[in-house]
């Protein structure tokens, strides 16, 4: 009970203060003083902690301009309780809804109590304090987590017109010496010194729910406070149409990142299939190195039987007495020469037809890896755009991934490029070999057949014994060579395994980019389809945002009495009571016989006693 009764006298003081402060804004505020319309109204209310309505009055105000016109007569309409004159001392007259006025002030002011106390919105307020509702009477000075839940609807008793047309502002201020981790979704947060200030809006013909939440060291809330002016929103063209200019702007940008993402797959397609080619002819290569690795050892054998075999007839024809008898069994030696000669050749062949198409291969690698783009993208701007669309959002993921992957691809090949630009000399190099070899086989097979006997005719024994021993020694040499060569074959056969699994790793990374460029490209496709779509959607959004707040048609009416006519306008201030510590000390009165304008005041809300 003791906190009722403190309730109620702080909220006679607080009418108080509120309609001063309101009285002293109208006859400072130089929209109301310049105003030529016939009658403004303002409708000041007091609500409940929860946000039911205690009482609402009315301050009417009357022009000088339709003061001069009437003569200084006031006819006005509406429904008090209680009316007082807060100009003069000149008396009002009522008859029932009737008010008439007869005054030379300049302005006219007088207030009104209504006999309704409805708005054009219902107000809830409820108060949480660590997850349980309390009574705010009971909330002062308390301390834990808070939660203050407005919420707002029509109030379908009063005229639509006002719900519909009205933008209602919400504001609450809170202590930061007092409260810590203010948050409220929706709305706009403030600061005014030390004070956090909580601005909502609410749109003409929708309601809202308000939510604020924080920690209170000690529980003290100023008013909560509602304001509610007619809202006009005019459309601006240009700006829609600028907007609409730069939509067409993103959506030819997004055609021409789809008509790039279009090049760069086809692009990587003709790479991943010179990078297949190349794997092919690799692997054939790698074949090749593997089968001369296999036959090394038998054609190095062959050389040293050959060697040894020349070795012998040396011997045999500067040690026997008769030489000529040996001379028979070259036959054999030649036929063998022209036969590993033979196979030489046909090696040679077959490597040229490598080298061949290893070229092939390595040119269109080569070329399709060039083309690769050496542009650093930020995707920063693309990832803005695409906003929260999963789907979008997936796509650019795997555009970057095919980037990076591209990127990777190149840097990878750019250090292995050495290795691939020397396979071909190489195998130039052993297919010169080759015929070199094949073309001394061939060479000493035919000095072979010159020293073979082929009747009784005399020879020249020593010239054949001297020939025979150049060619041993020269094959000596031969085989030196050969054996140095094969061992290089091996490896290079060893080595070529790395380039080799490089390669192929190449060929896989960019089958894979090729099908990844292939989902890009589809992606882009619908992103550019649907951005298309962008410059419609957003003029059909502002046709929408038109028809649904523009209010400039809207003709100011009486909140008061429909019998009112020539408004200018109605404004709303209404205010909960503050949440504070009890036991503030009363307003003092002052005693004298003379009302003055401010003891009026204080009569007109029950805080003057005669």
């Amino acid at each position: 009970m003791n906190k009722i009764r403190k309730f109620k006298k702080t909220k006679k003081i607080f009418v108080f203060c509120l309609t001063i402060s309101l009285i002293l804004s109208l006859t400072l505020s130089p929209v109301l003083s310049e105003s030529l319309g016939e009658k403004e109204e303002v409708v000041y209310g007091i609500l409940d902690f929860d946000g039911g309505v205690e009482s609402l009055y009315v301050v009417n105000r009357f022009s000088n301009g339709s003061l001069q016109e009437t003569g200084g007569a006031i006819v006005d309409y509406g429904s008090y309780t209680e009316i007082r004159n807060m100009t003069s001392s000149e008396e009002i007259q009522v008859d029932g809804d009737e008010i008439t006025i007869n005054t030379s002030a300049e302005q006219f002011f007088y207030q009104g109590s209504l006999t309704a106390t409805d708005l054009p919105w219902n107000i809830s307020i409820s108060y949480t304090l660590d997850g349980k509702d309390i009574d705010p009477l009971d909330l002062a000075g308390e301390r834990g987590n808070f939660e203050v839940l407005i919420n707002i609807t029509e109030n379908s008793t009063v005229n639509s017109a006002f719900f519909d047309n009205y933008l209602l502002q919400v504001s609450i201020t809170l202590d930061t010496e007092n409260f810590t981790a203010i948050e409220s979704p929706n709305g706009v947060l403030a600061s005014a010194g030390r004070n956090r200030i909580i601005n909502h809006t609410v749109m003409p013909g929708e309601g809202s729910s308000i939510v604020v939440t924080g920690s209170a060291e000690e529980f003290r809330m100023e008013e909560i406070d509602f304001s509610a002016l007619p809202f006009s929103m005019a459309i601006d063209v240009p700006v829609a149409g600028g907007l609409i200019e730069d939509a067409n702007t993103l959506s030819d940008g997004v055609s021409e990142l789809y008509e790039g993402v279009v090049s760069l797959n086809s692009g990587i397609g003709e790479l991943a299939d010179g990078a297949g080619s190349l794997n092919t002819g690799a692997m054939a290569f790698g074949e090749g190195l593997n089968e001369l690795t296999g036959s090394s050892d038998q054609l190095l054998n062959s050389s040293r039987q050959i060697r040894g075999a020349l070795d012998q007839i040396v011997t045999e024809l500067t040690e026997q007495e008769n030489p000529m008898a040996e001379l028979e069994e070259l036959a054999q030696l030649s036929q063998g020469l022209r036969d590993m000669a033979a196979g030489l050749e046909k090696m040679a062949d077959g490597m040229d037809v490598l080298k061949e198409g290893y070229s092939i291969a390595y040119t269109e690698l080569d070329a399709a890896i060039s083309a690769i783009p050496d542009t650093e993208v930020d995707p920063t701007p693309l990832y803005a755009l695409v906003g929260e669309d999963e789907e979008l959002g997936s796509t650019l993921n795997q555009l970057m991934e095919f980037y990076a992957s591209a990127k990777t691809t190149k840097g990878t090949y750019e250090a292995v490029r050495e290795a691939f630009e020397s396979v071909e000399p190489a195998l130039q190099s052993f297919i010169e070999s080759l015929d070199m070899t094949t073309g001394a086989l061939l060479q000493m097979a035919e000095n072979i057949d010159e020293f073979i006997p082929t009747g009784d005719e005399d020879h020249p024994l020593q010239e054949l014994i001297d020939g025979m021993t150049a060619l041993s020694q020269n094959y000596h040499r031969f085989h030196a060579g050969l054996d140095d060569y094969l061992e290089g074959v091996t490896n290079l056969s060893n080595g070529y395994q790395e380039i080799r699994g490089g390669v192929s790793s190449i060929s896989s990374g960019l089958s894979d980019l090729n099908m990844g460029a292939d989902d890009l490209q589809e992606g882009t496709g619908e992103l550019n389809e649907a951005v298309a779509e962008l410059p419609k959607i957003i003029q059909e959004e502002m046709d929408r945002a038109e028809a649904l707040y523009d209010t400039s048609d809207f003709e100011p009416l009486s909140f008061v009495s429909e019998k009112n006519t020539e408004i200018s306008s109605v404004q709303f201030v209404f205010k909960t009571p503050a949440i504070e510590l009890p036991d503030e000390p009363a307003l003092e009165m002052e005693d004298e016989e003379d009302l003055s304008f401010w003891k009026k005041l204080l009569k007109l809300f029950g805080l003057y006693n005669e």
